[in-house]
C-alpha cells in the first residue's frame, strides 16, 4: 500500500501491483536479446569415418533453413586425430 498527497493536500491511499520480473515462459513478460549480429557455426567430423557427406549435407539444410543474414557462415573443419575418430559435432 502507498499514500501519497493529491492536489488539495489530503493524503489518498492506493493500492499498487508489484512490478512484474521478467519470466522467459511468460509471452507478456519476456524480453528477448538484443541482436548482436549473426551467428558463425562450425562443423566437425571425422574424415576417416567418412562423414564429410554428411557434414556438407548439414551445411546446405541450414543454409537453405536459415538464409543469409540469419547465419553469416558455416565452416566444416575435417578432423583426422586418433583423439577426434568418430566425432561429428
Amino acid at each position: 500500500m502507498t499514500s501519497s498527497q493529491n492536489l488539495n493536500g489530503e493524503v489518498d491511499s492506493t493500492t499498487s501491483a508489484p512490478a512484474q520480473t521478467e519470466n522467459a515462459l511468460n509471452p507478456l513478460t519476456f524480453v528477448p536479446p538484443p541482436f548482436a549480429g549473426a551467428p558463425s557455426i562450425t562443423i566437425e567430423f571425422c574424415d576417416r569415418c567418412r562423414w564429410l557427406h554428411r557434414a556438407t549435407w548439414v551445411q546446405t539444410e541450414l543454409f537453405l533453413t536459415f538464409q543469409p543474414p540469419l547465419i553469416s557462415s558455416i565452416a566444416l573443419i575435417p578432423l583426422t586425430s586418433q583423439e577426434t575418430a568418430g566425432r561429428f559435432r
